[in-house]
């Protein structure tokens, strides 16, 4: 869905042209409400806060460039919250945990030109002062076609809500359908000074502010020195939290020793969204989308005196020369620490050196007491393999004079053979 921007006003147009009877912001079961027919109409939904004398939303309807409206409709609030009510402003622009109470409206309406305004009421169906009144102009309406239109009124802190309708004007053939909603600033209802605004040397503060956000926007806080000397410290979070729409955050700051007068002021804005992950200060909001300069912030000046009296200030410089006595002893006693662990480093290396000199000469006293032993078998294995050799040998002589004695007998046989040849011949 493309969005369309209207930039008159404070008004924030969300809607897209929708085909008939998808009323996709209606936010309203009533059988008030237009049927998907050849007809169209006008819906518009305005948010407002709790806990004020917000009644109702008042709903105005120009053609464009008239001073007098043609219609005019009062609605009480709706029971369901932005954007639970209406998931597709959740984290656009709303964030998706905030409550935005609000009214719902849709009218019928000529294919044409159209201004629309959206101005919350009270009980008595005045208009409540503390609140702008929030308008859109030149809406093109075209027939058979839906304008979605978001309206966000900008009201004043609240000091201390259902039902739709349309027109009975007929034969229209266009739809509007607007989602108006009410944004309140953040309030900053108390600042606690721990342990006070008026201080000694030497000199530490908390400051924790208190906000009440009435639609449970996140918050963002600035702390801003206006006047006095630099701190010597801070400013350091100390605690944040924010639950629904009550908000703390305390911030620490430790000053100079010298009397001084200071003031702070503590700024804090709400957010919107522009993503899940993209917020954006409210006001930043409103001027980005082109709605003007509108204020949705509350400040608070903080005053702190410090004071250093003559004997104070001689106590902190007595303090001081102990403190750098104290530092140089103790800095003293570590490089004395570290000779003594340097030493006793050393003389525990040197053991462990002779610890292991000892370990390895063991060790080469056995390897050569196991070589002597190899040697001595190595030789005992020598001596029986000459032995061996020697038996060898000796078989060898009495196997060859075997061997001349056969010979013998064989030569002395044939000599015999012979001569008994030769004797028969």
């Amino acid at each position: 869905m493309k969005w369309r921007r209207y930039r008159n006003g404070i008004a924030f147009i969300c809607g897209a042209l929708l085909s008939v009877g998808t009323l996709a912001c209606s936010g309203t079961d009533s059988d008030d409400n237009p049927e998907p027919t050849e007809t169209t109409g006008v819906q518009m939904t305005i948010d407002i806060q709790e806990d004020t004398n917000i009644d109702g939303i008042r709903f105005s309807f120009f053609e464009c460039g008239e001073h007098d409206p043609w219609l005019v409709e009062d609605q009480t609030l709706d029971e369901m919250k932005l954007p639970e009510g209406m998931p597709q402003f959740g984290n656009d622009p709303f964030d998706e945990d905030s409550e935005h109470l609000y009214a719902n409206h849709v009218q019928a309406v000529d294919p044409g030109c159209y201004d629309v305004t959206v101005e919350p009421i009270d009980g008595d169906g005045d208009p409540v002062a503390e609140c702008q009144e929030s308008a859109v102009t030149d809406v093109d309406v075209q027939e058979d076609e839906t304008v979605e239109l978001l309206l966000v009124s900008q009201c004043d802190p609240p000091e201390d809500s259902d039902s739709s309708g349309h027109s009975d004007k007929p034969d229209k053939e266009g739809v509007i359908d607007a989602t108006g909603a009410v944004n309140h600033p953040p309030v900053i209802q108390n600042v606690k000074v721990d342990p006070s605004t008026t201080l000694t040397c030497p000199a530490e503060v908390e400051m924790c502010a208190t906000v009440t956000e009435p639609d449970a926007d996140p918050v963002v806080f600035d702390w801003d020195q206006l006047e006095g000397p630099q701190p010597v410290g801070g400013p350091t979070e100390t605690f944040f939290e924010q639950d629904g729409t009550h908000v703390e955050k305390c911030i620490a700051y430790e000053f100079a020793d010298e009397t001084a007068d200071y003031l702070f002021e503590i700024t804090v804005w709400d957010y919107f969204m522009e993503g899940e992950d993209d917020p954006i200060v409210a006001e930043i909001w409103y001027e980005q989308e082109g709605f003007g300069d509108i204020e949705s912030r509350d400040q608070i000046t903080v005053p702190i005196s410090v004071e250093c009296p003559e004997d104070v200030l001689d106590e902190i410089e007595e303090k001081d020369k102990d403190d750098k006595k104290e530092k140089k002893d103790d800095k003293k006693d570590e490089k004395d620490k570290k000779v003594y662990d340097d030493k006793d480093k050393k003389e525990k290396k040197d053991d462990k050196k002779a610890e292991e000199d000892k370990e390895n000469k063991k060790a080469d006293k056995k390897d050569e007491e196991k070589k002597a032993e190899e040697d001595k078998e190595d030789k005992k294995a020598d001596e029986k393999d000459e032995e061996k050799k020697d038996e060898d040998k000796e078989d060898k002589k009495a196997d060859e004079k075997d061997e001349d004695k056969e010979d013998k007998k064989a030569d002395e046989k044939d000599e015999d053979k012979k001569a008994d040849d030769e004797y028969r011949g």
